[in-house]
């Protein structure tokens, strides 16, 4: 119960912080939108250059809204890293074993035993 308690309370977290991260990127775009479709129909002396200029600033971070989301459900929930880690590791060509990940002997043993040029092959051409 203490853990399901916890896993609530993670995805809590989770849900507020991307229902932030939402408006935070997303708010900016739009109001900039609706000021500038304001301006131009009303006939106010607008620069047309402006107004695509700040759209295209904001579009850059509303487009930041989907990188940041990412950072953010590694960073708060630990269910996510261990789902993503399963998944990278098998689209790597790794089989796991009782949902653990063993990389040392499976990936690469010759960096886990500290000798990471082991498998490397110079063909050097004489001088």
């Amino acid at each position: 119960q203490l853990r399901q308690a916890r896993l609530h309370r993670q995805m809590l977290i989770l849900m507020i912080s991307s229902i932030m991260i939402f408006f935070v990127t997303t708010l900016p775009v739009n109001l900039r939108q609706i000021v500038g479709a304001y301006e131009v129909s009303t006939g106010q002396n607008t620069d047309i250059n402006k107004i695509v200029s700040d759209t295209a600033i904001l579009t850059v971070l509303l487009s930041l809204n989907y990188t940041i989301n990412f950072y953010v459900h590694c960073l708060t929930s630990k269910l996510f890293r261990d789902e993503f880690i399963k998944i990278i590791y098998r689209l790597a060509g790794g089989i796991t074993r009782n949902n653990t990940i063993n990389i040392n002997h499976t990936i690469m043993p010759s960096v886990a035993n500290g000798n990471a040029h082991t498998n490397i092959r110079h063909n050097q051409s004489p001088t």
